[in-house]
This record gives structure tokens, sequence and C-alpha cells, in this order.
């Protein structure tokens, strides 16, 4: 009897864990103009982050302000991150010189400031465990 009911509430454990939702609320700062829109990408995976926009969980187009707040509701716990660009032209793509570096501001999800290639999944990485996790983030330019 005591294993069936340790296996009734592992399992009620384990179920009500994945049943658990929150808000993620992103704060924007250092937006250069408001020429444009903010692109904003959600990912809860490694897979496609952070060039294939269409593989991110969710995703939003803001127009652009000096400082902006947006919100993602209705999100699973679990592991998440964010970049976003300033697309200034409007032509919903991230803009790059001639060496291939962003010729538009970018921002990440723990201030990540990429070195040598692309930001990793793992670096820009945070934990929704709450009713409500804040994500501070810089735009770069």
């Amino acid at each position: 009897m005591k294993k069936i009911l340790s296996a009734f509430f592992l399992f009620f454990s384990l179920f009500s864990l994945s049943q658990q939702r929150g808000s993620i609320e992103i704060s924007v700062k250092n937006i250069k103009s408001s020429s444009g829109n903010i692109m904003v990408y959600l990912y809860n995976a490694e897979n496609g982050f952070p060039k294939k926009k269409e593989l991110s969980y969710k995703s939003k187009m803001l127009k652009a302000r000096k400082d902006l707040q947006l919100r993602f509701e209705n999100i699973p716990f679990g592991n998440y991150a964010v970049i976003l660009f300033h697309d200034a032209n409007g032509n919903k793509r991230m803009d790059r010189n001639w060496i291939g570096f962003p010729a538009e501001g970018y921002g990440l999800s723990n201030n990540v400031k990429p070195r040598f290639g692309p930001p990793r999944f793992k670096d820009a990485e945070f934990v929704l465990d709450t009713s409500l996790k804040t994500v501070k983030i810089q735009v770069r330019y």
C-alpha cells in the first residue's frame, strides 16, 4: 500500500509541476531612437538559438522607444533565453556589417556580450520558476 501511495504522490507532484505557469516581464533599456521596431524572441531550448527566429517559443514586435517593457504570459515553468534587436530600418531582420557583426542594436537575457561568434543559449539562459520573472536587458550598439 505504501508503494502505491508513494507512486501516486510522485505522479501527482510531477504532474502539478509540469502544469505550473508564470509570466516573463522584460525591461529593455538604452534604445537609441524611436525609429523602427524592437523584435523580441523567447527561446525554450538551445535548438535554433539565436539565429533561427522561426524556432523561438514566442516572439513579439513592439514600436521602438527609449525604454520599454513587455510581458510574455502563461508560460510553462522551465529554462528560457531572450534575444532582441532594434530593427531601426523596419526590414524585420538583424542587419550586419561587412565583417558580420550586428549593425543594429541588440540585447540578450543576462546581458550576455558575445565575444567570438553568436551567443550560446546556456549563457543567456534563466529559469522561470515563479509566477513572475523579471528580465532586464540593455541594448548594445
